[in-house]
């Protein structure tokens, strides 16, 4: 058995004395808050109540020994064998899912982790689902982040995985390269629809490299877009002279 296995075998067999434990303490009956259907009103409250606590609770245990037992690898590709394994065990996503569908509106650490796992995991369709609500929620980022903004740690991870696979186009999949084009896309949308305010360092490297990437699968119109537009936001963007070079080849007039 892996160090992996062993660890979440240890942990699980934790996790089950202290859910038992805390149903019992809670004086509330534990029900399957995953399967409901209901829209709870939108209300910010400082932490979670009645049955919600109790789930959120369970939760927050069990990521909490995960967060512990991440310290004890040493390799990536270890800690990422153990998330994949820790998202679908303990059922984060679906948790994440339910508070998202619920109306729910208290600091919650569980879906902070679980989407930053999910980055981690370059599962960013999953992540992008709940990257508008722990904006508008404002949802903190774990103290050990440098940064206070989901977007800005978002483009921070993205934009490094981008340029690796720019780097590598002779020995990534068409498929491989459109899907994280689609990606770094998503996030442009966002950028521009929830009126993003973010370093500009990091708001216009993340218009480069979509700019880069839409120029790697010859969609020049939109690299160009993006170039001048990680330009306006920051004048060092480093793409001047690729978009004079691109608006040439295509014929466009640029004033960059």
């Amino acid at each position: 058995m892996s160090l992996v296995k062993k660890a979440q075998a240890a942990k699980a067999a934790r996790l089950q004395k202290q859910s038992l434990e805390a149903n019992a303490s809670s004086g509330v009956k534990f029900v399957n808050l995953l399967s409901e259907k209901d829209n709870v009103a939108s209300n910010r409250t400082e932490q979670p109540i009645g049955v919600e606590q109790a789930q959120f609770e369970i939760m927050k245990a069990a990521i909490d020994a995960d967060l512990a037992q991440l310290k004890t690898f040493n390799t990536l590709e270890d800690k990422a064998e153990y998330k994949r394994d820790a998202i679908k065990q303990n059922g984060y996503l679906a948790y994440c899912e339910h508070y998202l569908q619920s109306g729910a509106n208290h600091p919650n650490i569980i879906l902070a982790w679980v989407f930053i796992w999910l980055i981690d995991l370059q599962r960013y369709t999953e992540a992008f689902t709940f990257l508008p609500l722990l904006i508008s929620q404002g949802q903190k980022l774990p103290t050990r982040f440098k940064t206070t903004h989901w977007g800005e740690f978002v483009i921070d991870q993205i934009y490094d995985v981008a340029v690796d696979k720019l780097s590598k186009t002779d020995e990534i999949s068409p498929e491989d390269l459109f899907n994280i084009t689609e990606h770094v896309s998503t996030l442009t949308r966002f950028f521009n629809e929830q009126a993003w305010s973010l370093n500009p360092i990091v708001s216009g490297k993340l218009f480069a490299v979509a700019g880069k990437l839409e120029q790697q699968q010859h969609n020049y119109g939109r690299a160009l877009n993006h170039y001048q537009h990680a330009t306006l936001l920051n004048d060092g963007a480093g793409v001047k002279k690729t978009a004079r070079e691109l608006a040439k080849h295509i014929g466009v007039e640029i004033n960059i």
